[in-house]
């Protein structure tokens, strides 16, 4: 019982340190994508480092194509704005209000 203990207390004490600690606010408002165009969707962020540095990726489970592609470096305290770009792959034939979620990985 105190070796299951011990390994859920490293368990929880690891997944605290390894989490990233940033804050985003996004600088545009007028996120539109029309249906029949195949233009890209721009997201302005300003995201504050404020953890150590780090190399941050973003990334979504729904199926659209993500730009920047790959990594973007940030020290400790850094602030940097990014634009995110956001296409479909094929055909998104959805009318209406649509909520898109992303994740950023450190």
């Amino acid at each position: 019982m105190r070796k299951i203990l011990i390994f859920v207390l490293i368990f929880v004490l690891i997944s605290l340190v390894l989490a990233i600690n940033i804050e985003i606010e996004k600088k545009s408002s007028d996120e539109v994508m029309i249906y029949g165009l195949d233009d890209s969707v721009v997201f302005d962020l300003e995201i504050i480092n404020l953890g150590g540095s780090n190399s941050f990726e973003f990334y979504n489970l729904v199926g659209f194509e993500m730009f920047p592609i790959g990594t973007v470096y940030m020290g400790q305290g850094q602030t940097k704005d990014v634009q995110v770009k956001i296409s479909p792959i094929g055909e998104f034939d959805y009318r209406g209000i649509y909520t898109f979620v992303y994740f950023i990985r450190g």
